[in-house]
């Protein structure tokens, strides 16, 4: 009961400063948009997608495993989880960028122009690393509006430099990008760290080997399954971009961003949410209970994606005449992008379950067969070749990420046993 207490006392504030921060992140890219030519644009967005490729194998998929891990009131250990944190805040960033370069080398994109460039690219990379590591380890420990602040700070930030700085090229942008992160990421820092660390070395091996045994199954198993699936599905979406950059250039390219863009103004709120949710369901030992609150959440889900669909319905001709006229925005691809959008917001519910149980093959079922779907479909049919068709192909992904993962969720609250049947426990 304390939990959920403080659940409903602190998302309110929560809620606020995270929309906030995703509204001015949205007023930033059109005022982005705006600002620098569709072919520059385009190429930043496929840039940044490249690194969110290197990002996801990088991490080997430790945000989600720290979330559920770490998600408990016992401060004798924090000193000593603060001492992994960053050695594993090291490693994932050099092993990230290592990865990027990696793919755009053997995908021989000539987008950089000179070393600085690629620099900033690399500053990038090795904040966002951090502040996903860091933001994992906070919403286990409960510090949920230590990170919705932070995010509103570096949200107010972009948009400010955004506003205020000639941001003409990708380079610019990118640099942008990491300066702002790097706000929230001393935040983090400072707040995680602040129970202190641990740097015997000694006391630091023993600790590895003494749960070496447990991490190393846990990485092979959860995260080895998830990371492996979701690296096919995040390649195949990158494919998209890369398909629609080979036929109809970055200007092309950058009509299938704006679009991507409204796809994550649906997905933010779920992924705001998800980790919050993580910590209560993992908190509450009532199998039962788990699977009310999540359909609960599927419900809550499901009025939220009608009530944004139909809002855009009634604005969105308001909402694409604020993108300059020369990127012929299409209204059928931001409609699209939010279609996209709603699919990964009602699978959320149902990857949050699995997440509690740390059971990979769910999400992992459902990122294979999506990713095959849409490399299939890009290769061999024009369909990627346009903003249009790269956003169809998108939602289809999505669609079939959705269906498989909800199929799963339903076989296991009606096995043998009567799941939905058990008493609601009390959290």
């Amino acid at each position: 009961m304390v939990a959920r207490s403080r659940l409903f006392r602190e998302g309110a504030p929560f809620i606020a400063m995270s929309l906030v921060g995703r509204l001015l992140s949205i007023l930033a890219v059109v005022i982005l948009a705006r600002q620098v030519d569709a072919a520059q644009f385009g190429i930043f967005s496929y840039l940044q997608t490249t690194a969110n490729l290197g990002l996801l194998i990088g991490l080997l998929n430790l945000p989600n495993i720290l979330n559920v891990k770490l998600a408990h009131d016992n401060k004798e250990t924090i000193r000593i989880e603060n001492s992994f944190l960053l050695i594993t805040i090291f490693i994932t960033s050099i092993f990230a960028s290592s990865i990027f370069i990696f793919i755009l080398f053997f995908s021989k994109s000539n987008q950089f122009n000179n070393m600085n460039e690629l620099l900033s690219m690399l500053f990038f990379i090795f904040t966002n690393a951090a502040l996903l590591l860091l933001q994992a380890a906070l919403f286990a420990r409960g510090q949920f509006l230590v990170v919705a602040f932070s995010n509103l700070l570096v949200s107010a930030a972009y948009f400010l430099v955004v506003c205020l700085a000639p941001l003409r090229t990708f380079a610019d942008i990118l640099l942008a990008c990491a300066l702002t992160n790097g706000i929230g990421v001393v935040i983090f820092a400072a707040k995680a760290l602040g129970g202190g660390v641990i740097a015997d070395v000694r006391v630091i091996g023993q600790a590895i080997s003494r749960h070496s045994r447990e991490w190393i199954r846990l990485l092979v198993t959860f995260s080895g399954a998830t990371l492996i699936t979701g690296i096919a599905f995040q390649y195949a979406m990158w494919l998209i971009q890369r398909s629609i950059i080979a036929s109809g250039g970055p200007a092309e390219n950058a009509i299938y961003a704006i679009g991507l863009q409204f796809t994550n103004v649906v997905i933010f709120l779920p992924s705001i949410l998800a980790p919050v949710l993580v910590r209560t369901v993992t908190l509450s030992r009532a199998e039962g209970g788990k699977i009310r609150r999540v359909l609960a959440y599927f419900a809550l889900s499901a009025a939220c994606c009608i009530a944004g669909l139909t809002a855009f319905w009634l604005l969105g001709d308001h909402i694409a005449a604020l993108f300059p006229k020369s990127y012929a925005i299409d209204n059928r691809v931001l409609l699209i992008g939010i279609g996209a959008g709603i699919f990964a917001f009602l699978k959320a519910p149902f990857s949050v379950y699995f997440q509690t149980r740390l059971e990979a093959l769910p999400d992992s079922a459902g990122n294979v067969v999506a990713a095959l779907a849409t490399c299939v479909v890009a290769m061999f049919t024009p369909l990627a070749a346009t903003a249009l068709g790269g956003s169809e192909l998108r939602a289809l992904a999505w669609l079939i990420q959705l269906l498989l993962v909800g199929a799963f969720f339903a076989w296991r609250a009606v096995e043998p046993g009567g799941n939905l049947a058990r008493p609601n426990g009390a959290s």
